[in-house]
């Protein structure tokens, strides 16, 4: 017979359940409907990241919002203005560089938001996960990452290079947009009525291909086209 009375036992094991309860949900932070869009104001520019950081979810020096997000938003804003091009070459890439860059960014960081606002219990993993997830959508709606000139495209490639291409998912996203790129190169090319336009499309279509299937080696490919 035990020396403890049943009210005691069962009072123990209620504070116990409590106990393991709270340390299992030490790591995940709820937040509610008014600190999730705190950082919405800054959304379109790097300090949005910094903003996550310290007021959302703090995922460390490595995690997706300082180790990834804002290292390659503030690397990508230091991409050399968009050289001046002859006709031909706007007709071919006519997507501008600063304006793609601002609509990518804000597509981004609505992503994030939009997460962090439908998610009780957030957690570093999950967030990264949801991030990543909305990367190849964004890059190429609208104003498509597929027809910057390439020029500036290699200097991109040449910047994820940096440290990207060790990372899993960095790979995934890179082989998503290139596919994505080589259908929209298609679609381009089906309306096109210039033999020559299709013909320099083809290449880039090409490049995009290659990329798809070996994105780390393929980048230089792009790269020497673009010199």
């Amino acid at each position: 017979m035990s020396k403890y009375s049943l009210p005691f036992i069962l009072c123990a094991q209620k504070f116990s359940l409590l106990f393991v309860l709270a340390f299992t949900t030490a790591n995940a932070s709820p937040l509610n409907e008014t600190n999730s869009t705190v950082c919405s104001p800054l959304v379109g520019t790097c300090e949005y990241y910094d903003c996550v950081e310290k007021n959302l979810i703090s995922c460390g020096e490595t995690g997706y919002t300082i180790g990834y997000g804002k290292f390659y938003c503030e690397k990508f804003k230091a991409v050399l203005p968009q050289p001046v091009f002859s006709n031909h070459e706007r007709e071919l890439f006519p997507v501008d560089w600063h304006l793609w860059l601002q609509k990518t960014a804000i597509c981004l960081h609505s992503a994030i938001d939009n997460h962090i606002a439908t998610t009780e219990m957030q957690t570093c993993e999950n967030l990264r996960n949801a991030a990543f997830k909305s990367h190849a959508s964004c890059y190429t709606s609208d104003d498509s990452f597929c027809f910057l000139p390439p020029q500036q495209i290699a200097q991109i490639g040449g910047i994820i290079s940096l440290r990207g291409f060790s990372q899993p998912e960095t790979i995934l996203q890179v082989q998503q947009t290139a596919n994505i790129c080589v259908q929209q190169f298609n679609n381009r090319i089906s309306v096109e009525n210039s033999l020559q336009n299709k013909i320099e499309l083809t290449i880039y279509k090409n490049a995009w291909s290659l990329i798809a299937h070996d994105p780390e080696k393929s980048f230089q490919d792009l790269q020497e086209k673009a010199q």
